[in-house]
């Protein structure tokens, strides 16, 4: 749970500040960092969790950002 908590918090400060590429590099190092402890089923949903907290906490970053009138 705390994976997600983190990505979350980091796809919205990429949302803020960075395009949709940013993305990329963010997934992958989240795999590396979790997978190092070896892969097996707990640790690839870990990764899968973590990968779409940030997505979402991109769009949600995305979101804050547009200027309202």
């Amino acid at each position: 749970m705390t994976e997600a908590v983190i990505g979350l918090t980091g796809g919205i400060l990429l949302g803020l500040r960075f395009k949709v590429w940013a993305l990329l590099p963010a997934m992958l190092l989240v795999a590396v960092v979790i997978g190092v402890g070896g892969i097996d089923w707990s640790n690839a949903g870990r990764m899968l969790l973590t990968s779409a907290a940030i997505q979402v906490g991109y769009f949600c970053g995305l979101f804050l950002k547009i200027p309202r009138t």
